[in-house]
């Protein structure tokens, strides 16, 4: 319990764990709402229609990087990376649609 919090690190994004996937050990990739009404960060279904954009992480670094905003103005629901890597899935929240995103 002593070490508990030890290597956290900030990633100044507003968004909640649930909201991110591990690709690897060292990168996760987070929607993160293009913005919060007031109180959602108590009550996130109050943020449930904002539309999203996809964040990489550096889970050592701490380090984030645009990854895209989705041309249909998306608020994302699901994050899952491709097995390889490559391609990363996300479900749309309104509609349930499924849809893909190239990563290099």
């Amino acid at each position: 319990g002593e070490s508990i919090g030890r290597n956290r690190r900030s990633i100044a994004l507003q968004t909640w764990a649930e909201r991110c996937t591990f690709a690897t050990a060292e990168v996760a990739y987070c929607a993160v709402p293009n913005s919060l009404p007031e109180g959602a960060g108590l009550q996130p279904a109050i943020a449930s229609g904002t539309p999203d954009s996809i964040y990489r992480v550096n889970i050592v670094t701490g380090s984030t990087d645009l990854v895209a905003i989705p041309s249909d103005r998306s608020a994302i629901s699901r994050l899952i990376v491709s097995g390889d890597g490559t391609v990363l899935y996300y479900t749309n929240a309104q509609t349930g649609q499924l849809s893909e995103i190239r990563l290099q």
